[in-house]
């Protein structure tokens, strides 16, 4: 079982290889748009919490599916980490099988959202959990420190062609 925190691929690294012929530069100059998905991975062995107040979208995709024997829809959730309030984030239960926590999300929606912040814009958190969002650093912090997470990072360009990459260890 794998939980994703989800987001568009930005601030993470200046180059991703995708293929030998391939490079995406973060600003996406090409024309690409997409979506960084953090696979938070619950690994073997580690915290899986199936408690009444979910840590991440693993957990509610846990606590649904065993109780109803189905996966829980894509949406907004309320989670509570460990440390810190609860908070509002967004769950990708379809993609690689479902359980992604989305930290940030930017397509091509109209109007479109306005990526060119300051810190503390990035770190307080900004935009529409149901469009394009940053969910912020200080909540990416707190949620990537409790446990073990992968990153996984979703790209697709206005031709829909798509291509992901996936890191095994992921923390801000």
């Amino acid at each position: 079982m794998q939980t994703l925190l989800m987001s568009l691929f930005l601030l993470i690294a200046d180059t991703v290889r995708l293929t030998s012929q391939y490079d995406l530069n973060v600003d996406l100059a090409r024309g690409l748009t997409g979506r960084l998905l953090v696979d938070t991975s619950k690994q073997a062995g580690s915290n899986t919490s199936l408690s009444e107040y979910p840590e991440d979208c693993a957990d509610i995709y846990l606590k649904h599916h065993s109780i109803h024997g189905v996966s829980p829809r894509t949406g907004v959730y309320e989670i509570w980490p460990r440390q810190g309030k609860p908070i509002k984030v967004l769950c990708d239960m379809n993609t690689d099988g479902g359980g992604w926590t989305v930290f940030q999300k930017r397509d091509d929606y109209s109007p479109r959202e306005d990526f060119y912040r300051t810190w503390l814009e990035y770190k307080r958190g900004f935009g529409d959990l149901q469009r394009q969002f940053w969910l912020g650093n200080d909540r990416l912090s707190i949620l990537t420190n409790q446990d073990s997470y992968q990153l996984r990072v979703d790209l697709e360009d206005f031709d829909t062609q798509k291509r992901f990459a996936e890191y095994s260890s992921f923390r801000i």
